[in-house]
């Protein structure tokens, strides 16, 4: 009896000390195992903020410090390119990527392209030369700073066509690229979240000689300042010299305007064979014609597939990776 009390009364002293420990043995386990894993990872290159983080090893976001020595002497070019690159964000399928390093480039260099829905491509703006500005500033108190990011751009002219694009891009969410002529690569301004916002001022000028056109200001938010975008940038002019569209001599009249070709007054059947259309887009082939024995055939060189147009129409033709295919045949 008294041996029984006696342990009792040894596990009832020793159960706290029991539990401490057992507590103890588990989060050393746990420890242990997440950096086994981050060293792991970090061997096989396969490196995650998140695990860096969860086994305390405090790099997250952590880059180290590099010296910044002085620089060669060079031609001093500064300012921006005469043209800038504007699409609206809903316009872009998928966004490059941050991927951070201990390299200080990793926090403001795009990894990827800015990959952009069909039929959509990036909008032109020329900028009169020695007018335009790109502006990084940082902002904010001790607890943390970001940078203001501004670029200014002058269209010296005012017509129908530049008022109007003002008044659309002053309501419109958009991403810019420019070229920096100092360090000659691309800069973007915007991202997904916090996209830019665009400001316009049109000024007619006093008198002979004064400056007539528009500025436009474009502004956003970054923890960094612009960063530096490597990947492809189409526009449509440059689309429309991509693919190749070829005619036979019954061709009277033919017009091609950005990804849409208008046929017409031909007196017998004209031939049409479309080369090299970029995949995800759409070519539209319009016949508008009054001549009742005329005929648009187009031939798909991919897989030699034909359609015939014996009336006034329309064909859509889109391209995918394996060749191109008619969406629409309508006759009017």
């Amino acid at each position: 009896m008294n041996k029984v009390l006696n342990l009792q009364i040894f596990q009832e002293i020793f159960k706290p000390l029991k539990n401490k420990f057992m507590r103890t043995t588990k989060i050393i386990t746990v420890v242990f195992w997440l950096t086994l894993i981050a060293f792991l990872s970090l061997s096989l290159g396969i490196y995650t903020p998140k695990i860096a983080a969860a086994a305390g090893m405090g790099l997250a976001i952590a880059p180290v410090f590099v010296s910044m020595k002085k620089p060669q002497k060079k031609c001093s070019m500064s300012g921006i390119s005469t043209v800038l690159y504007v699409i609206p964000i809903e316009y872009i399928k998928r966004f490059p990527k941050i991927i951070r390093t201990e390299n200080p480039e990793s926090l403001v260099k795009l990894i990827g392209a800015y990959e952009l829905k069909p039929n959509r491509y990036w909008t032109v703006l020329y900028s009169e030369k020695e007018m335009g500005e790109l502006i990084s500033e940082s902002q904010g108190g001790k607890s943390g700073q970001f940078f203001n990011q501004t670029a200014t751009a002058f269209y010296p002219d005012i017509n129908e066509t530049a008022s109007g694009m003002a008044a659309i891009l002053v309501n419109s969410d958009v991403i810019v690229l420019l070229k920096d002529l100092g360090g000659g690569k691309i800069r973007s301004i915007g991202s997904k979240d916090l996209p830019v916002t665009v400001t316009a001022k049109e000024a007619s000028g006093k008198g002979f000689g004064d400056e007539r056109g528009i500025t436009f200001t474009f502004k956003t938010a970054s923890c960094t300042p612009a960063q530096y975008y490597g990947g492809e940038i189409r526009t449509k002019d440059e689309v429309e010299n991509l693919y190749s569209l070829h005619a036979d001599d019954n061709l009277i009249d033919v017009a091609v305007t950005g990804l849409n070709v208008m046929v017409g007054r031909n007196t017998g059947t004209v031939n049409l064979t479309v080369q090299n259309l970029p995949v995800g887009d759409t070519l539209s082939i319009i016949y508008d014609t009054v001549q009742s024995s005329g005929a648009v055939t187009f031939t798909d060189s991919s897989y030699g597939g034909v359609v015939t147009l014996d009336a006034p129409g329309r064909l859509l033709i889109y391209a995918t990776e394996t060749g191109l295919i008619i969406l629409e045949k309508q006759i009017d």
